[in-house]
């Protein structure tokens, strides 16, 4: 039997007026953390991006960070526990950090190699 979150109707209400308010505020939340890079993952990102077409750029980096970069699953630090991730420096330090962590390591390095990158919220699915 499918579960009701799947098969019930819902109403969603927000006070954020538009999708492009939502994209402005969680960018401007993102950008101060992406602009921690460090020497260490600025000579990565070269290293890795180094005589690559862009689209072999963005599969070298994507396959760093998501092979590289463990997944926490939670956070287990109280200052950063929303939507805001932590320094891309410290994520890279770690080589470990929660989904929005990776996502904004991801698109630092990207935006180091040349590669227009942005962060994005979406929702995977229900709370279990």
């Amino acid at each position: 039997m499918p579960t009701p979150y799947t098969v019930t109707q819902r109403l969603l209400i927000s006070t954020i007026e538009t999708w492009e308010d939502l994209s402005r505020w969680y960018w401007n939340l993102c950008l101060p953390r992406m602009e921690c890079t460090t020497p260490a993952m600025e000579a990565k990102t070269r290293e890795l991006a180094a005589g690559k077409s862009t689209q072999e750029i963005i599969e070298a980096l994507f396959t760093f960070v998501s092979q590289e970069i463990r997944y926490m699953g939670i956070t287990t630090e109280e200052e950063a526990p929303g939507y805001e991730p932590h320094d891309v420096s410290i994520t890279f330090e770690n080589r470990y950090g929660v989904c929005r962590d990776k996502a904004a390591l991801l698109a630092a390095m990207l935006r180091i190699a040349g590669v227009d990158a942005f962060p994005v919220i979406i929702m995977a699915g229900p709370k279990k």
